[in-house]
């Protein structure tokens, strides 16, 4: 099911062309933001956030924005850290701000996993993701707050935020930087409900779809060139019903997934995609081998040696994908390969022992 405590705001082509902006860059004008922010905060959101780059001052003549921009507490602005990158609105406060970066795999370019903080933000001056303030925000109205707990670790609650180290799971060797995460997301085709820019500005919305919610505000129109971002996830709904790849999402959508994933971990109990030390899959591939050597050794007949290949396959695969749906990332392609390959030596060497026993 969607994540009833996410809206999103989205920015189409439809609305743009309704509410151009011919003063700048960003997809949203001055007095277009205001309108919106202004219609937003009066149904009395939990946060904001604004997932759209506004890296150039408000306009002047535009008091009224500015002072939104500083004032409001629950509104959150993005910036992109690491080389030249993009600066937050100045008119926000440090503690505000938030980055907005994404990780991909090499070499398929997917998303799987999520940025919380990184130690060295520039140009940037906030150490912090935006789905990690939006949905900290949001907790802190449940008198929930984030700490770090004595081994360094992220904190929540009770949920302890383990970061992803370079050898976690099937990575090897992966660039950590930063407090990291494996991204566990919905299994719904929307992660959260959505109105559109112009639905918004006509009121032609209910009040309590946005009340004590995370609003995310993005623009999904091709003519801006939002990019469109590669996930696990397959056959997804575009939302608006642009005609979209289906199987990409908007940058929107991925920092929805996020927000979700940090409160229905603490607050639902979903679990994190979790991981062995490395001596632990050692064991467990290991472990594999050793049965299937066994099996092949003790068993007679070569169909029931076939039949227990298959069988021993399958409850590999079963075990692994049961782990798979309480968070646990465990190999399952070592193991099947190294007790294909034990099995097979144990009955070559059986095969040998027979033949030179003939002779």
């Amino acid at each position: 099911l969607p994540d009833s405590r996410i809206l999103i705001v989205t920015n189409t082509t439809k609305d743009i062309a309704a509410f151009p902006n011919t003063t700048g860059k960003s997809s949203l004008s001055d007095d277009t933001l205001l309108t919106l922010l202004d219609k937003l905060t009066s149904a009395n959101p939990a946060a904001i956030g604004l997932d759209i780059y506004r890296d150039a001052p408000v306009r002047p003549g535009n008091d009224a924005l500015k002072a939104h921009l500083e004032s409001d507490d629950r509104f959150y602005a993005i910036c992109h850290y690491g080389g030249s990158g993009v600066l937050a609105p100045p008119e926000v406060p440090v503690e505000r701000q938030s980055l907005n970066n994404t990780l991909l795999d090499s070499p398929d370019n997917i998303i799987r996993r999520q940025l919380l903080a990184v130690t060295d933000p520039a140009p940037c001056d906030n150490y912090y993701s935006l789905s990690l303030l939006l949905a900290q925000r949001y907790l802190k109205d449940e008198g929930i707050y984030p700490f770090y707990n004595t081994e360094g670790y992220l904190q929540i609650g009770e949920i302890v935020f383990k970061a992803v180290e370079p050898n976690t799971g099937g990575y090897h060797n992966i660039k950590d930087t930063g407090h990291q995460l494996m991204m566990n997301y919905r299994a719904s085709k929307q992660v959260a409900q959505n109105l559109t820019l112009s639905e918004v500005l006509s009121d032609d919305f209910d009040p309590d779809t946005i009340k004590d919610r995370i609003v995310l505000i993005g623009t999904v129109a091709s003519s801006f060139n939002d990019t469109r971002w590669f996930t696990p996830l397959n056959e997804l709904t575009p939302i608006n019903n642009e005609a979209l790849s289906e199987s990409t999402m908007t940058g929107v959508e991925i920092q929805a997934h996020m927000v979700s994933q940090i409160l229905s971990t603490v607050q639902d109990n979903r679990p994190l995609i979790w991981w062995w030390e490395e001596e632990h899959e050692v064991l467990w591939i290991f472990g594999w081998s050793v049965v299937s050597g066994l099996l092949i050794w003790r068993l007679p007949g070569r169909y029931k040696r076939i039949a227990s290949g298959g069988i021993l396959a399958a409850l590999l695969y079963g075990s692994c994908y049961f782990l798979l749906l309480q968070g646990g990332w465990v190999p399952l392609v070592p193991p099947l390969v190294s007790g294909t390959i034990s099995g097979s030596c144990i009955f070559l060497y059986g095969r040998l022992r027979k033949h030179a026993a003939e002779e």
